[in-house]
């Protein structure tokens, strides 16, 4: 490029001597003012308006760099307000008794949180140290009742979280990553396991964040913390938050697809509408409208066991709310058309992809899946109403009932020998600490839906010419019922020998299987009353005695097991007249508790508000829960009630109703 190419300067109309002494100058080199006063007259370049290159860009590195000094300093001083309202009043994360109190100094340069494991998390959660037992305390106690979450891919995100302390220490910021939400919803199930101070407290945040950042499902991890979150409340207050959060997981089911886990398409066929069948057409013909893919497709059968696990666990908890509050599934059956998972131990070693079609790839989780399956299929069946009057109705229950009732049974036959033996000897195998949990909530799962299957048969609340109770169905009740038993002292007697408690972690699934035998007892001894056949009082007592230890132990842990226990309890000494009658006006409310409980029909909720009412009206408390509160003592509340501690009240009770006439 030459000098004629290059762009061409502006010149100042005005030298910088008559400008700087703001004077007119004539434009000449030099002008007439320098020239009278012998000064050097220049004229400098004209500068483009407005601010010089550069000046913005400087100035907004100047002010980042001043936010940032002023958002460390912010840090520094919340990390010391946090720290001073610790020393003020205890909360979570508290020190080791034998280690002194923080200083001033300490604040200020805080120990490394990884070595000393004492500085809070953020987020109100509590210290490494106890974040960590009580994760491994959900994976023991909780995971082997319901296994959805992957062990080691769910602790490496929780190590992940852990490890930003580290970093956090050497670069002098507390800016924390938000913890999993799945976390949350892991700690708030493992906290009866372990003794935390605060632990209500903790409990409320917990839920308070899944709910709040959960409730819109639209991803994986939230599913699960609200899945989680539905599973504890379930288990400890089965009521009307549980099936809002069972509503909101079975919704992000449907929402996430995760029914459809495949991301194939069937191709199209090769021939016209109108051409024969050929070897072309898909293998699958069963056609739907398309759903938008939320999710993206699985990368490997971990990933896709863990999608099937999840929706199998939000099934279970549909299948066990809909059974104790009497209302309908959330989750139709359109949508239930996934396999049944694989073993717990091929999914959590991570092994090379199993036949999912051979028998040894199922394991006893797998089973209790299939049998809450069927229990779903019971449910469904049993809400149809139907007139027993009404010959082509009765004919037509009759065809559902036995069509079911065939499925279960082939089902049944065609199990892998150990589970077929363990259902037919009623032992449960010796099995690790996990699967020796499943296989016996998969053998009480299968006589508890025998049960609810037969009891709608055998023990009718109304019988007409066209639809009378069946014996065999009642003798089939019974035997599940002795089955349950037989199995439960089994368990008692390992406990014994290997002095560890087993029912305290079977959690909420065996704790309702348990109370619905015990219902079948007493309806059963009730309907026998009332035909005038005898009863084994002795047995009875015996085994009502069982199921109440049973409940009471799990009680200690899961809220719903307690409930149970407490009505097992107080229905005993409720001072009415006993008769097999429906409400006289057609209201279940005002049903005398005899009858709620010889109904099958009548859930748990139901049947709770009923004793209630009866509790009401001996004692003015509002409810069972209410009276929990005001009456702490155990000893006191034996003593309100009139209760036989060492016997349980059965057989006073027993006394009771032979004392009351059946004949009308």
């Amino acid at each position: 490029m030459n000098e004629m190419t290059l762009p061409r300067k502006k010149i100042a109309k005005s030298c910088d001597a008559c400008r700087s002494n703001k004077r007119r100058c004539n434009s000449q080199d030099p002008c007439t003012f320098c020239e009278s006063r012998d000064i050097k007259c220049t004229y400098s370049t004209v500068n483009k308006p407005g601010i010089k290159p550069g000046f913005g860009k400087e100035t907004a590195i100047r002010l980042k760099a001043l936010e940032d000094q002023n958002q460390l300093i912010l840090e520094r001083m919340q990390f010391l307000e946090g720290q001073f309202k610790r020393l003020e009043k205890p909360g979570f994360g508290q020190h080791r008794s034998h280690e002194t109190a923080p200083t001033l100094t300490s604040l200020l340069n805080p120990p490394n949180p990884q070595v000393a494991g004492m500085v809070p998390f953020d987020h109100g959660l509590p210290s490494v140290e106890t974040i960590i037992q009580l994760v491994d305390a959900f994976f023991e106690h909780v995971f082997p009742i319901f296994p959805i979450l992957h062990p080691r891919q769910t602790r490496a995100k929780i190590e992940a979280y852990i490890g930003q302390f580290e970093y956090v220490e050497k670069n002098g910021v507390t800016d924390l990553k938000e913890p999993p939400l799945v976390l949350y919803g892991i700690l708030i199930n493992a906290l009866p396991y372990v003794l935390v101070e605060g632990s209500e407290a903790l409990s409320k945040l917990c839920k308070q964040k899944i709910v709040l950042d959960g409730y819109s499902v639209s991803s994986l991890k939230q599913l699960q913390a609200i899945t989680l979150l539905a599973f504890h409340t379930l288990g400890n207050n089965n009521g009307t938050e549980s099936w809002s959060l069972i509503g909101i997981a079975t919704s992000g089911a449907i929402h996430l697809n995760l029914s459809d886990i495949s991301s194939s398409i069937p191709p199209l066929p090769n021939h016209s509408p109108r051409s024969d069948v050929s070897a072309s057409q898909p293998t699958n013909t069963r056609v739907s409208a398309l759903r938008a893919r939320i999710l993206k497709s699985p990368q490997s059968w971990i990933e896709v066991e863990t999608r099937r696990r999840l929706f199998w666990g939000i099934y279970t908890l549909d299948v066990l709310s809909a059974l104790t509050s009497g209302l309908p599934r959330k989750l139709p059956n359109s949508e239930v058309r996934i396999q049944q998972p694989i073993s717990t131990e091929l999914w959590v070693g991570e092994m090379n992809e199993p036949d999912e079609s051979h028998p040894g790839s199922l394991d006893a989780f797998s089973h209790f899946i299939k049998a809450s399956q069927f229990f779903g299929d019971v449910h469904s069946f049993l809400l149809q109403p139907h007139d027993i009057c009404s010959k082509p109705d009765v004919g037509n229950w009759f065809f559902e009932f036995h069509k079911l009732e065939n499925n279960i049974e082939r089902w049944r036959d065609n199990l892998p020998e150990p589970f077929k033996t363990t259902l037919y000897n009623n032992v449960i195998p010796d099995l690790d600490h996990t699967s020796y949990k499943s296989c016996i909530l998969f053998h009480s799962a299968y006589n508890v839906m025998m049960i609810k299957l037969h009891s709608a048969y055998g023990y009718p609340h109304a019988e007409s010419i066209e639809f009378t109770h069946s014996v065999s169905s009642r003798k089939l009740c019974l035997d599940a019922v002795n089955n349950v038993i037989t199995a439960a002292i089994s368990v008692s007697g390992v406990e014994r020998n290997m002095g560890i408690s087993i029912f305290q972690q079977l959690g909420p699934f065996y704790a309702f299987h348990i109370w619905v035998c015990s219902r079948l007892l007493i309806a059963d001894y009730i309907f026998k009353q009332k035909d005038s056949q005898p009863v084994d009082k002795e047995t009875l007592s015996e085994h009502l005695k069982l199921f109440c230890e049973i409940l009471h132990s799990i009680g200690k842990y899961w809220g719903a097991a307690y409930k149970y226990y407490r009505i097992l309890r107080q229905l005993i000494n409720l001072d009415v007249s006993f008769d097999t009658n429906t409400a006289a006006n057609g209201n279940e409310e005002d049903m005398e508790p005899s009858s709620a409980i010889a109904d099958m029909r009548i859930n748990t909720h139901l049947l709770s508000m009923i004793l209630s009412k009866k509790l009401k009206e001996a004692t003015g408390t509002a409810d069972i829960e209410i009276l929990d509160l005001e009456i702490a003592d155990n000893q006191e509340l034996l003593e309100v009630f009139k209760l036989d501690s060492h016997s349980h009240g059965f057989e006073d009770f027993f006394k009771f109703l032979d004392n009351n006439n059946f004949s009308g």
